[in-house]
Formats: structure tokens, C-alpha cells, sequence
């Protein structure tokens, strides 16, 4: 589905990206863990053919991503971690006239909207959706951005830090919907920092340090490796052991 060859990316002398080989297969929940800075959405942008690489070769079903067609980039859905949404409208109006630009068939398209609304919004905050997208909140912006991404089951979905902004129970609902969405002819590629969602639906993982890819496999032989799992917690700054806390006037 997705390969990248020795690609090379620099902004200002700066080498932002320095990857030598990573391929995904369709099945594969394959999610870029690294910490904010480390070029995760450089890496999603470049995918995206939205900047220019320096050097490499990164190509979609054996295609390289410059010379996509406009049907074929139709078949990618994207949650970018700038928003791209139009305010002035409801989410109803929004997520309808997405559906239409992906030529979504109109007798599906009603029940589409209602069945992603229903799976992130609770009946009692169902009303506010009749507002403006301008007046939601941020988790709300997030999860009427992903439904976006998906109404046109794109073949490849590509997640830049999903969980940022979500409540635990949307959180929790989209990581259901991800472990039901894929098949053997789509793949999922995620961006993100939030070890405990990694956890839960990832496939494959890909450790983007300095620049480059330190780990590039499946999920199953990364966490077999113990020391290779604590050195990527002590990475993210999160501690192994049980954090000593110095609150003794509690």
C-alpha cells in the first residue's frame, strides 16, 4: 500500500526527515510514534504529496504519490492536525457536502452521517450539532473532522494525532471503529504520541527519533522486546517504575 525509499526532507539546513525504508501493508494499522517536533506530520504531509521531498521515493499502491490521479487520492480520507473544516455551517450541512465532493451514492449518505454522529455524540449534546461548526469545542471540531476523513471508506486512511482532544469515551469509540474498519484492502496510518491508543489498535508501529526511523515492524515483535519498550517510555518521559511522589503533607 504505502512504501518510502531513503526519503530526505531538510527545512533550513535542518534535516527533518531521514528515513531509509518503511513499507505498509493493506491490514495494517500502522502507527508513527514520536514526540511532537520529531517530523510525524512532516512525514503525513509528505505522504500526502502536500510538500516536496528533498531526496526518496514514497509511493501508494506501487504509484509514487506525485503522479496520483484525482480519483485515486480520492480513495485516501485524511485527519490532518490543522483542521480543515467550514465553520459557518452545521456539521449536518458540512459532513452532507463532503459526502457529495466524494461522490458518496445519495442514498447512503444520510445514514452515514447519522451512524458517525451517533457513535461520537450522545443524544443529549446531539442538538448543539445544529449550530454552526464555529461554536463546538475542540474535541467536538476533532471528531466532525474525522468523520470527514471516513464518510467515503477510503481504502487509506491517513490519522494525524487522532486522539489529541478527544474525551475517554470518544477515544475509546474510536479506537472500536478503527479495529472494525479495517480489512485486507485498506490500511490505516497514524501519527501520535499517545502510547495507551498504540496499544489497543496498532499492527505495525514505526519509532521516529532524530529524524529517523529507529524501529520499523510489527507491533507484536516490539513489545516482545522489553528493553527496546522501556527505552521508548523513557523517551516519551514516561517512567517504567512507580513515580515517587514527595506529597507527604497529604
Amino acid at each position: 500500500m504505502i512504501k518510502i525509499k531513503n526519503l530526505k526532507k531538510v527545512y533550513n539546513s535542518h534535516k527533518v526527515l531521514d528515513i531509509l525504508d518503511i513499507h505498509i501493508n493493506p491490514g495494517s494499522i500502522y502507527t508513527l510514534i514520536g514526540k511532537n517536533g520529531e517530523g510525524k506530520s512532516t512525514l503525513l504531509n509528505a505522504i500526502l504529496d502536500l510538500i516536496t521531498i528533498d531526496e526518496g521515493l514514497i509511493t501508494i499502491n506501487g504509484k509514487p504519490v506525485t503522479k496520483l490521479t484525482t480519483i485515486e487520492k480520492r480513495n485516501i480520507g485524511v485527519l490532518q492536525d490543522q483542521l480543515n473544516l467550514i465553520e459557518e455551517v452545521d456539521a449536518y450541512t458540512f459532513l452532507k457536502y463532503i459526502a457529495q465532493i466524494y461522490k458518496v451514492p445519495k442514498e447512503v449518505i444520510d445514514k452515514r452521517i447519522q451512524d458517525l454522529l451517533d457513535l461520537f455524540f450522545e443524544d443529549k449534546n446531539k442538538s448543539s450539532l445544529n449550530q454552526p461548526i464555529l461554536t463546538y469545542s475542540t474535541g467536538m471540531k476533532k471528531k466532525i473532522a474525522f468523520c470527514a476523513a471516513v464518510i467515503h471508506t477510503p481504502d487509506l486512511l491517513i490519522l494525524d494525532e487522532p486522539f489529541t482532544g478527544l474525551d475517554l469515551v470518544s477515544a475509546n469509540n474510536l479506537c472500536l471503529f478503527l479495529k472494525k474498519y479495517i480489512n485486507n484492502e485498506r490500511c490505516i496510518f497514524i501519527s501520535s504520541h499517545n502510547i495507551n491508543y498504540i496499544e489497543k489498535i496498532s499492527t505495525d508501529i514505526g519509532i521516529l527519533i532524530d529524524s529517523k526511523i529507529t524501529f520499523s515492524g510489527e507491533y507484536r515483535q516490539f513489545i516482545t522486546n522489553q528493553s527496546l519498550y522501556d527505552e521508548l517510555l523513557k523517551w516519551l518521559n514516561i517512567d517504567v517504575e512507580e513515580t515517587q511522589l514527595n506529597l507527604d503533607w497529604l
